[in-house]
C-alpha cells in the first residue's frame, strides 16, 4: 500500500472511530440523563408520606423529561370495561379548561391495546397519521387538544392494570426507556395505595350500611373543634342532625336480627336520599356551593341504632326542610340544630340528641 492509500484508510478509520466514539458519548449521556430521571422518580415515590402528591409530582417530572403539555394515569376498573382517570398533571401553558377525561370504554382504544400486546407502548406522532380519522380514538384526542402522543401499559402479573400517557411531546420522543421503567415502580406504588384505601374504608366505614363509622366520627368531630380556633372556619354554618331507629329492639326480640338489620339498613337509605336530594331551596343555590354542601355533608353510624350527620355549608331553610323530610318517616326519631357559626360542636351534639330523644318518647306515646 502507498503511502497516500495509507493515510486516506488511517483517516477514514479515524472519522469512523471519531463517529462512533461521539454517538457512544451521545448515548451514555442520555442514559445518565435517564437515570438520574428514574431515580428522581424513585425517590418520589417511596419518600413522600402523601401518595397522591408524589405520583403527581411524578407525572411532572415525566413530561418535563418528554417536554409535554400533560401527563395522565388511567387504571381499569373492576369489570375492566373501563379507563378511569386517577391522576393527572399538565402545564401552564395548556388549557386548564381541558382535562383528562374522566373515564372511557376500554372498546374505544382496541387499536392500543393490541400495540401494547405488541410492542409494549403506542406512539403517535401525529394524530392525522392515525389509520381511521373517523374513529373514537381520533375524536378523542382531538376533543382534548392533543396532536401527539406516547403511552406505556401498566402490567401486574402479565394482565393489564392501566397506562400512563403523555400528551404533545417535544423531547426524547424516540425512547420510552423512562416511562417503561417508571411503570414498573408505579404498579407497585398504585397497588399500595389501594390497599391504603382499603384499611381506611374498614378502619372508618360501617359495613352494613356503607356510611361513616364511630371512628370517622369521633375523627370528624376533632376536625371541627379544629375549625373553632380558626376564624374564618369557625363562621360555617353546620347543621347537625340526631337521628335513632324507633322499636329496632322490639323488632329483633320478635322477628329476629335479620329484621333488625333490615331496619338499619332501611335507615341509612332514607338518611343518604334524603341528605343527597335537592330541595326546593337548595335548587335555588350557586351550583358550585351546592356541590361543595354535598361533598360536606357526612353521615355517621354511631352506634346500633344511632346516626349523626353533619351538614357543612347549607343554608337554614333548606337545612329545615331536610329535617321536615326526614320525620315523616315513622321508622326514626329526629332532634336537630342549626349553627351559623362552627363552635361548641360537642355541646350542641348533645342538645340535638335531648331533642331527638323528645321525639322519640313521643313516638313511644303513641305506639
Amino acid at each position: 500500500m502507498t503511502d497516500g492509500k495509507y493515510q486516506k484508510a488511517h483517516f477514514q478509520d479515524s472519522a469512523e472511530n471519531d463517529s462512533e466514539i461521539i454517538s457512544l458519548k451521545k448515548e451514555f449521556y442520555e442514559l445518565k440523563k435517564i437515570n438520574s430521571t428514574l431515580l428522581l422518580c424513585i425517590n418520589t415515590l417511596y419518600d413522600s408520606n402523601d401518595s397522591e402528591d408524589a405520583i403527581t409530582y411524578l407525572l411532572a417530572t415525566i413530561a418535563g423529561y418528554h417536554g409535554a403539555d400533560r401527563a395522565c394515569i388511567f387504571e381499569i376498573t373492576d369489570d375492566r370495561k373501563s379507563f378511569r382517570n386517577t391522576f393527572e398533571w399538565k402545564s401552564e401553558n395548556f388549557p386548564r379548561e381541558i382535562s383528562c377525561m374522566k373515564s372511557f370504554p376500554t372498546k374505544r382504544l382496541d387499536r392500543w391495546l393490541s400495540l401494547f400486546e405488541k410492542d409494549g407502548s403506542v406512539s403517535i406522532d401525529s394524530i392525522q397519521n392515525i389509520p381511521e380519522k373517523d374513529s373514537s380514538e381520533f375524536d378523542m384526542l382531538s376533543m382534548q387538544k392533543i396532536d401527539s402522543l406516547m403511552a406505556i401499559p401498566l402490567y401486574k402479573h402479565g394482565k393489564l392494570t392501566g397506562m400512563i400517557t403523555i400528551a404533545n411531546p417535544k423531547a426524547n420522543t424516540e425512547t420510552t426507556t423512562l416511562l417503561k421503567s417508571v411503570a414498573t415502580f408505579l404498579v407497585g406504588d398504585l397497588e399500595r395505595r389501594k390497599y391504603m384505601d382499603q384499611l381506611y374504608n374498614l378502619s372508618y366505614h360501617d359495613k352494613m350500611t356503607g356510611l361513616q363509622n364511630r371512628h370517622a366520627y369521633i375523627k370528624k368531630m376533632e376536625e371541627l373543634e379544629k375549625h373553632e380556633s380558626n376564624r374564618k372556619s369557625k363562621n360555617k354554618k353546620l347543621g347537625i342532625i340526631f337521628a335513632d331507629i324507633n322499636g329496632l329492639k322490639f323488632a329483633n326480640d320478635n322477628y329476629g336480627h335479620e329484621k333488625g338489620d333490615e331496619m338499619i339498613i332501611t335507615t341509612s337509605t332514607i338518611l343518604k336520599t334524603i341528605c343527597t336530594t335537592a330541595t326546593k331551596s337548595t335548587k335555588d343555590m350557586d351550583a358550585e356551593d351546592y356541590q361543595r354542601h354535598l361533598n360536606e355533608t357526612n353521615i355517621y353510624r354511631i352506634g346500633g341504632d344511632e346516626f349523626v350527620v353533619f351538614m357543612e355549608d347549607i343554608q337554614k331553610k333548606a337545612f329545615e326542610e331536610k329535617v321536615e323530610e326526614m320525620k315523616k318517616h315513622p321508622i326514626i326519631s329526629v332532634g336537630s340544630i342549626y349553627l351559623e357559626k362552627c363552635e361548641n360542636i360537642e355541646k350542641h351534639v348533645v342538645e340535638a340528641d335531648k331533642r331527638m330523644y323528645e321525639e322519640k318518647k313521643k313516638w313511644h306515646g303513641e305506639n
